[in-house]
Formats: structure tokens, sequence, C-alpha cells
């Protein structure tokens, strides 16, 4: 309702409105942050976050939490890579990864939940299409 709304902004700073925008998650990131202790090299580097309790639902944190931030990132890397190598990256192709991978930034269940897959089997499908008109 109207009244959630308002209760969030009410005092106009910005975060307040980072808050409303990521539906709380910020909180979430910034609790578990404080109970990792971040500030650690090993806890960045290896992980090990307990994901089972405290989930941020920000995929992209969530990975980075748990299995640290160098496999996260490559972790990444290798999934855009899965998929893209079968693509001749039209912009539309573009669009629908450049969409998936700022969500995982900011909303949880994108990458692993595989919501987006009917979407990525159209592009798969019609980069097959594609292909066989051409040949």
């Amino acid at each position: 309702s109207i009244l959630y709304f308002e209760s969030k902004l009410i005092g106009h700073n910005l975060g307040h409105y980072l808050t409303l925008l990521l539906s709380g998650r910020d909180q979430k990131l910034d609790a578990a942050l404080m109970e990792w202790n971040v500030g650690q090299v090993s806890n960045i580097l290896v992980g090990g976050y307990p994901l089972g309790f405290h989930m941020v639902e920000m995929d992209f944190f969530d990975i980075n939490l748990f299995i640290g931030l160098p496999f996260g990132i490559v972790f990444y890397i290798y999934y855009f890579y899965l998929i893209g190598r079968h693509l001749d990256w039209y912009f539309t192709h573009f669009m629908f990864f450049a969409c998936i991978l700022g969500t995982s930034f900011v909303a949880g269940h994108v990458i692993f939940s595989m919501v987006h897959s009917p979407f990525l089997a159209c592009f798969l499908l019609d980069e097959h299409r594609r292909r066989a008109e051409r040949s």
C-alpha cells in the first residue's frame, strides 16, 4: 500500500531510496558483511558464509560470500561464457544478458532459479534457426 512506501521515504535521504529500491536487501547485505567480518582477507578469498541461515538475496553477493570473490567472478564469467558461446550476439542477446547480469546484482534467485530459462531457450532456438537458414 501507499503507507509502506511513505514509511520507507521518511527523511528523504539516499539510504531510504536505496532500501526501497532493493526491498531491504541492502540491509541484509550490511548485516551479512558485519557478521562475516569481511575485513579478513581469507573470508573474501575463500568465502564460507553460511547461506542456509542468512541469504542476502542478491545473487552476486550470495555467490561471493559463499565461495569467495575470485571463484565468484570465475563462476559468473564461466556461466555467461557457456551460454554466450552459442550466440552470434545480436543486440537483443546482449540486452538479455545485460538485464540478467544487472538483475542478479540487485535481486535474488535470478541465476539459480532458472526463471529466465524460457527466454534463454528462445534465444538459443532463434540462433539455431538463423544458422540453419544461413547454411
